[in-house]
């Protein structure tokens, strides 16, 4: 793999896992919003385990195509199944601040790789 696709897997793997933060946020914000409702089933959002096999197939790529690849780690949103479909509150505002926090590291270290690819690029002359 190059170290274009290799910046472009990056990229594409921070940009959908921003995607499946803020769909994240929707979902703990509607569970949050409906802790009281008796039918309320609570919803969350399966991404990193997707992404995870993607990239691990990407890895074995050579070329652009790795990029592609991980046209199936699109975050979902799902009913959580069993028992556990009851909105709990507490457990809610852990998953908010949980995926708050997993929000800033994603941008902090976006703005990082871009800072140190405007770096390079200007021959470090800033």
């Amino acid at each position: 793999m190059d170290l274009g696709s290799s910046s472009a897997l990056t990229i594409e793997s921070v940009r959908l896992a921003l995607d499946a933060s803020s769909m994240r946020q929707r979902a703990i914000a509607d569970n949050i919003a409906n802790v009281n409702s008796v039918n309320h089933v609570r919803m969350r959002v399966v991404f990193e385990e997707k992404l995870a096999q993607a990239l691990t197939a990407a890895q074995g790529s050579q070329d652009s195509d790795a990029v592609s690849m991980l046209a199936n780690a699109q975050p979902e949103l799902e009913a959580v199944p069993g028992p556990q479909t009851k909105v709990e509150l507490d457990s809610e505002m852990v998953r908010l601040s949980e995926n708050s926090l997993r929000y800033h590291a994603l941008t902090r270290g976006l703005s990082r790789y871009f800072s140190l690819a405007s770096a390079i690029v200007s021959g470090g002359r800033g």
